[in-house]
């Protein structure tokens, strides 16, 4: 159920990424950027580069939306070497 006093404006934003997408949300009231994120998964350092480049892309992105709430979501591929020994033990 939508609520009847909330009326916003959407807007997709430029990024220069397959990695990445973004929306800016503006109402009267508030304004929220959402940034969603697929990460490169593969351990090299070309994609360790890539990585980082998204990561800068980001920070772009929060930089140039600072009069709104952020928030990041999608799939970090994150991996932790503790993890992994917990994992690697079974």
């Amino acid at each position: 159920m939508w609520r009847q006093d909330i009326c916003a404006q959407a807007e997709e934003l430029a990024v220069d990424s397959k990695h990445l997408c973004a929306v800016r949300i503006v109402s009267s009231q508030w304004r929220l950027v959402i940034i969603c994120a697929y990460m490169p998964y593969e351990d090299d350092e070309t994609s360790n580069d890539i990585y980082m480049d998204q990561l800068a892309c980001i920070a772009n992105l929060v930089y140039s939306n600072s009069d709104c709430h952020v928030v990041i979501c999608g799939d970090f591929n994150g991996f932790h070497k503790e993890m992994a020994a917990h994992y690697l033990a079974k």
